[in-house]
């Protein structure tokens, strides 16, 4: 089983802080429905996203439309944060 060399485990740990840092940087509300969002496996994740939804009276429908809003937002902040990493 390969196992990950040193840089790539620099590489890793530099993701993560960039992650971290990005969500920081959310409102509370939507840190919490994207955490939320991508929690669970198969019909948990299904059962556990109409939750959500309901929490935030929102359909479903809105609620995917609002977490792809935020994951594109929390890409581009990481994109921005590995590059400043890299420079």
């Amino acid at each position: 089983m390969p196992t990950m060399t040193d840089a790539e485990d620099d590489d890793e740990d530099v993701r993560y802080t960039c992650l971290e840092r990005c969500l920081k940087e959310l409102p509370d509300n939507s840190r919490e429905m994207i955490l939320s969002y991508y929690r669970d496996d198969k019909q948990a994740k299904i059962d556990h996203r109409k939750t959500i939804a309901e929490k935030f009276n929102i359909s479903l429908n809105a609620l995917r439309i609002k977490t792809l809003r935020l994951r594109l937002k929390l890409e581009e902040c990481v994109h921005t944060c590995l590059q400043k990493y890299q420079a």
